[in-house]
């Protein structure tokens, strides 16, 4: 996990009980220091429910001033975050990547 610019956390691998300490203490000071509340999960492999309560502890602590924006999660993560309802929990916005778009191709004759 790392935090760019001071604006965004970018959470890199697995959230689980042994690295939540860390993912909560990046949110934290996120929420401290800045006015923006950027996840970016597009490099996220594995969130466990505990990563989730992280989130809905984040967002409550905003107490309405701001919402928190989950930017391009994973297949997998957008499944967990659909399963626990954390859109219905929370207020967050939730960016998925745009979709890939093919190239027109065409077979070339050697």
């Amino acid at each position: 996990m790392w935090i760019d610019g001071g604006s965004v956390v970018h959470v890199i691998g697995e959230v689980d009980c042994l690295t939540v300490p860390t993912f909560a203490a990046a949110l934290d000071w996120l929420i401290t220091h800045t006015g923006e509340y950027v996840v970016d999960l597009s490099r996220l492999e594995y969130m466990s429910v505990a990563g989730v309560g992280v989130l809905v502890d984040a967002a409550r602590s905003l107490g309405g001033r701001g919402r928190i924006v989950l930017r391009n999660p994973q297949p997998i993560t957008r499944r967990l975050i659909d399963l626990t309802n954390l859109e219905q929990l929370v207020d967050v916005v939730i960016t998925d990547p745009p979709p890939i778009r093919r190239a027109n191709v065409r077979p070339v004759r050697l």
